[in-house]
């Protein structure tokens, strides 16, 4: 039996255009962003925004220094425990 090099097959499959894993991916994805903007619609109430213990957002609790060098030793930490296992 010969086999030649341009023979193309008999029955080739055809990819669906949209398949059903792409419905419910997409699916989930509207009803995401419809709940985001539904929700988005409603404000906070004024007892919740002029109160006497609000944090103060202009002042920093932490150094940008010490956010990366504990975010820098969580990393490192990570990698050798990884590496560990």
């Amino acid at each position: 039996m010969a086999i030649f090099r341009n023979a193309s097959p008999t029955s080739q499959a055809e990819k669906p255009l949209v398949n059903l894993n792409d419905l419910i991916f997409g699916g989930i994805v509207i009803i995401s962003l419809a709940v985001f903007f539904f929700i988005g619609r409603f404000r906070a109430s004024k007892k919740q925004t002029e109160r006497d213990n609000r944090i103060n957002w202009s002042q920093r609790q932490f150094s940008i220094w010490k956010i990366i060098l504990y975010s820098l030793g969580i990393i490192i930490s990570l990698i050798l425990i990884t590496r560990l296992f």
